[in-house]
């Protein structure tokens, strides 16, 4: 990518979105344009019958509806790169309970590859998941021909979005580049559908500020994963952009750990001795790591963030953010 050239993140206001475009900008690229349903925090998910525009520190924010062809292919004219980004997303409980709104973000991938191929962008990304996989008690390896069971509605919604890169791309159309990102956290997940990491931080530093000797979390404590700091996510992101890699490469940390054991982790970095309180409920797939060896073959990287490093920061975003919250 050059740095005069236009460049598109689709969801720009969302938890990769905005971190992709603050790295862009520190990295010099000076036509950066973030598309989202709404350019205002406040209203995300609000629906606008027409675009809107303004520019603010040096990036065009635009408000699209997306999941509207004629939208879309405004949304991105002039652009060279589009990364998309742009999906119903949130923690397993968003996931698990809005399976026909995630399926539909199917129409923004359709309509943003239709877009590209229409104005030529010169290369576009494609944001998948980890939830193109089924539960697994050992590293999943990219299978590129047909990754078990997703999971229902976003996985199926994010495996179809791959066949369909995959069409585009081998037709000629458009050159794609494809990861799976495994859960994700770091600093600034602070949208209203959380990931885990960002709920467990959240809540341990409620609970201590307001002096509580007990926290609520999902399922049983053994679930295991895999994770992602979010700084990582967004060079591996622009890595596999940059690459001559076409088939998708999983993203992710290497180190696993129970929920069980990353809530002992928090709590350590805290300094607190909260009894944890198991209530069942949605829980999702009982174990989900990565195998790394794709990307680390083909690119010589892996993400570089310790899990001790990545849930200090995050933990220390929420403490920070609690307590500004409870000042209002």
């Amino acid at each position: 990518m050059n740095k005069d050239d236009l460049i598109v993140v689709c969801g720009g206001r969302g938890f990769v979105g905005r971190s992709l475009l603050a790295d862009l900008q520190r990295q010099g690229f000076t036509r950066l344009r973030s598309i989202s349903r709404s350019i205002d925090d406040e209203a995300e998910w609000k629906t606008f019958h027409d675009q809107r525009s303004e520019t603010r520190n040096g990036i065009q924010y635009w408000s699209a509806d997306l999941s509207n062809e004629n939208q879309a292919l405004g949304a991105i004219r002039d652009a060279k790169y589009v990364f998309n980004l742009a999906a119903a997303v949130g923690g397993i409980d968003f996931i698990q309970n809005n399976r026909s709104k995630c399926m539909l973000s199917a129409q923004i991938n359709i309509n943003l590859l239709k877009a590209c191929h229409a104005i030529g962008v010169l290369r576009y990304f494609f944001a998948s998941s980890a939830c193109v996989y089924s539960s697994n008690e050992f590293p999943i390896r990219e299978n590129f021909t047909e990754p078990a069971n997703p999971e229902r509605g976003y996985g199926w919604e994010k495996l179809f979005g791959e066949q369909l890169c995959r069409e585009f791309r081998e037709d000629g159309n458009v050159d794609t580049r494809i990861a799976r990102y495994f859960t994700l956290y770091g600093p600034g997940d602070d949208k209203e559908h959380n990931h885990f990491p960002a709920e467990l931080c959240k809540k341990i530093a409620r609970a201590k500020l307001l002096q509580h000797n007990q926290i609520e979390l999902w399922g049983d404590g053994s679930q295991t994963r895999s994770f992602l700091f979010i700084d990582d996510c967004v060079e591996g992101t622009q890595r596999i952009m940059n690459s001559g890699v076409t088939v998708p490469l999983n993203l992710s940390g290497e180190d696993r750990i129970s929920v069980n054991e990353a809530a002992d982790l928090v709590q350590k970095i805290a300094g607190t001795d909260l009894m944890v309180k198991y209530t069942g409920g949605v829980t999702g797939v009982h174990s989900r790591f990565a195998d790394n060896t794709k990307i680390r073959l083909n690119l010589d990287w892996e993400p570089a963030t310790s899990l001790q490093e990545g849930f200090e920061k995050t933990y220390r975003f929420w403490w920070d953010e609690t307590i500004r919250q409870f000042k209002k």
